[in-house]
């Protein structure tokens, strides 16, 4: 098994592209193959709190 973990830069201005090519990315990636899973995550650092499956608001430190 093989885990690539990544965390890349995204040019200011660049997001709607950044994001088309991540698409077309995991659309080509998840059709190898033997892949059984691929998946791309986008950070939320800027994020101040957290709502729980509960309801319930978590602050961030």
């Amino acid at each position: 098994m093989k885990v690539i973990n990544v965390e890349p830069s995204v040019i200011p201005g660049k997001q709607a592209a950044y994001e088309a090519f991540i698409a077309d990315l995991v659309a080509g990636s998840s059709n190898e193959a033997g892949n059984i899973s691929y998946h791309h995550y986008k950070d939320v650092p800027k994020l101040k709190a957290v709502a729980t499956a509960s309801g319930d608001q978590v602050n961030r430190k």
